[in-house]
C-alpha cells in the first residue's frame, strides 16, 4: 500500500501541469453538466436585459467613434510632420 502511495506522489510531483489540466477539465465538465440541468431562463427577462445592453452598446460605439478621430490625429501628426520635413528637404535640394 505504501508503494502505491509513493508512486502516486511521484507521479503528481513530476507532472503538475498535466494533473492541473485534468482537474480544470473535470471542473468545467461538472460546471457544464450543472448548467445544462438548470431551468430555462425567463424570455421576458432575457429580452429586457438584451434591449438594455443594446442601448449601452450603441452609446459606447458613439463615444469610441468620437474619440477615434482625435486619437488618430494626435498619434499621426508627429509622423506626418517628420515625413513632411523629409519631403521638403528633398524638394529643397
Amino acid at each position: 500500500m505504501s508503494n502505491v502511495l509513493n508512486n502516486i506522489k511521484t507521479t503528481l510531483g513530476n507532472s503538475k501541469k498535466r494533473v492541473t489540466g485534468i482537474f480544470m477539465f473535470a471542473f468545467f465538465m461538472v460546471y457544464a453538466a450543472i448548467a445544462s440541468a438548470a431551468p430555462a431562463a425567463d424570455t421576458e427577462t432575457v429580452s429586457a436585459i438584451s434591449n438594455g445592453f443594446e442601448g449601452l452598446k450603441l452609446t459606447a460605439l458613439a463615444v469610441v467613434a468620437a474619440i477615434a478621430g482625435i486619437a488618430i490625429l494626435l498619434f499621426a501628426a508627429p509622423f506626418a510632420w517628420q515625413y513632411g520635413k523629409k519631403v521638403f528637404k528633398t524638394v529643397a535640394r
